[in-house]
């Protein structure tokens, strides 16, 4: 059984220039707002439960295939905030974006051993099938239309996710009495396809009212999701 988590938060600091309107803003209505600031919170959290078959080659390299079910969670939340210089006008948008679920995984695992060190790698892919949500709610103010909220929300739906991920690292065993006592670091890699979903949107102008606080529609859309650090340090111990 094998557990395993990540969190992650990204800023993108407020700037000054000519144009700093939403992406969604296209034309005339983007001029009115010169300040931007952003950023995107994420989470990962897996299960696995595996077993597998050990090959050895030797005391020193040994390969192990196995295969299980892993149970993921990928949560996204992107948020977007613009203004003009004097804060006459604003607007804020934020889009929530979840999947969780559960499918098969296999793989193969390379260890070799050099006395008390080993050196560990690992490729597995894994097929999620789940539930995807996503919502999207923007707030704008300006003269005219104060405090416009308006929201986009998608029904639960189903969703399978193909995902591949990597480990390279090391490890640092002291023998027990009855057992291993064991210190694991590394770095790992890990792409999921189409598990984050978001909305492309298009604006109806409804002049002379400033863009962004007009008729917006929007139709989903998914992508990747791409981790990748350092592998978090673990300490483990293996009764015989």
């Amino acid at each position: 059984m094998d557990a395993s988590g990540q969190h992650g938060k990204c800023v993108l600091r407020r700037q000054a220039g000519s144009v700093r309107g939403a992406p969604y803003l296209i034309g005339p209505g983007a001029t009115a707002y010169n300040l931007g600031q952003g950023s995107v919170q994420f989470r990962y959290d897996a299960v696995n439960l595996e077993a597998g078959h050990l090959w050895r080659s030797g005391p020193a390299f040994q390969v192990r295939l196995f295969g299980g079910v892993q149970y993921a969670s990928i949560t996204q939340n992107l948020t977007g905030m613009f203004s003009d210089y004097a804060d006459t006008i604003s607007q804020s948008n934020t889009t929530y974006s979840n999947f969780a679920g559960a499918g098969p995984r296999f793989g193969v695992n390379a260890q070799f051993n050099r006395r008390y060190f080993q050196f560990v790698g690992d490729l597995a892919a894994v097929a999620l099938v789940g539930t995807q949500q996503a919502h999207m709610s923007f707030l704008t103010n300006s003269a005219g239309f104060p405090n416009n909220a308006q929201s986009f929300s998608s029904p639960n739906g189903a969703q399978v996710v193909p995902g591949i991920d990597s480990r390279l690292g090391g490890a640092y065993s002291i023998p027990l009495r009855r057992g291993v006592f064991k210190i694991e670091g590394g770095y790992q890699a890990i792409v999921y396809i189409s598990a984050i979903n978001s909305y492309s949107l298009t604006q109806v102008a409804t002049p002379p009212v400033v863009g962004g606080v007009g008729v917006f529609f929007g139709h989903g859309r998914t992508s990747a999701k791409q981790l990748h650090g350092p592998r978090p340090v673990s300490v483990g111990k293996l009764v015989v």
